[in-house]
């Protein structure tokens, strides 16, 4: 009994913080999506204001949300964005992380110290630097046009490319660092066993690290879909209107069109979207370690 109370009093602070910081907003996220809208366009221009009709209760903000087909399409942008940022991230961060493999000593020091270089800057300087390495006056259309591989710029900027571009520079520095500290942890019998087999040294990584590695890859593809799928600043920022998600779709209900209501509802909705994926990927995942494991 004794033990049994040591250990909840020792479980009280996580599961106070998940219980204030998780389960009551969430709450009252869901609360807040039943209201009525308060009738307030943007700017507090409208007959009767305010954000939302206190104790009011209908679902015209989910059903908005769940069914209006711009939303679905937004939903479906939104969730091939996010696969894309995930499964790009993913590739790129694995030659990453075989190549900090490859290095040792301060050789290895200097690649990781190169990797999260990135982490170092304000994430609006580098959004900015890349709209104008991306623009028409930029680095690499001034070397398309200086090279007459083009006879002008390339149209990069304000879309689907410079979005996933984006996003996906910001997600591969956690991507990278969690794929090497696993690499890095098996063992080094195993890999000179392998070796001695007659495995070359991309054989070994394909067939003896990357399947050893499989939860780190797990973790990454997790981090890095459910960043893609809730991704703000690079698609705002470096897309068009046609590459808005979910996430820019609430902010625009709360602040510009002041319908607390309808932001409420899309945040609902991209919550079961996460959810969903998150069901999705452990289904999938238990599925290929089944498979690997024979």
């Amino acid at each position: 009994m004794k033990e049994a109370i040591k250990k909840g009093l020792l479980l009280l602070p996580a599961v106070s913080l998940w219980v204030g910081l998780f389960i009551a907003p969430l709450l009252l996220v869901f609360r807040v999506s039943l209201y009525q809208g308060g009738g307030t366009s943007g700017f507090g221009i409208g007959s009767e204001g305010g954000y939302y009709r206190p104790g009011t209760w209908t679902l015209e903000a989910l059903h908005y949300a769940f069914t209006d087909k711009t939303m679905l399409q937004m939903l479906a942008f939104n969730l091939a964005y996010g696969f894309a940022v995930a499964f790009i991230s993913l590739v790129i961060g694995l030659i990453l992380s075989i190549g900090l493999c490859e290095f040792a000593g301060k050789r290895r020091q200097l690649g990781i110290f190169v990797v999260v270089l990135t982490k170092f800057a304000n994430l609006l300087v580098i959004i900015y630097g890349l709209k104008w390495i991306l623009s028409n006056v930029g680095p690499i259309n001034n070397l398309l046009v200086l090279t007459h591989l083009r006879e002008e710029p390339l149209d990069m900027l304000n879309g689907f490319f410079a979005a996933l571009v984006g996003k996906t520079y910001l997600i591969i520095p956690y991507v990278s660092l969690i794929l090497s500290s696993q690499l890095m942890k098996i063992d080094p019998n195993i890999i000179l066993s392998a070796r001695s087999l007659g495995l070359s040294p991309w054989q070994t990584y394909l067939k003896v690290r990357i399947p050893m590695s499989f939860d780190a890859i797990q973790t990454s593809l997790f981090i890095a879909l459910v960043w893609g799928i809730g991704a703000y600043v690079s698609p705002l920022f470096l897309g068009s209107p046609d590459q808005w998600t979910l996430s820019i779709e609430i902010q625009r209900q709360v602040f510009e069109n002041i319908n607390y209501p309808r932001g409420a509802a899309v945040a609902v909705l991209l919550f079961c979207v996460f959810i969903s994926v998150s069901l999705f990927l452990a289904l999938i995942s238990k599925k290929v370690k089944t498979w690997l494991s024979h």
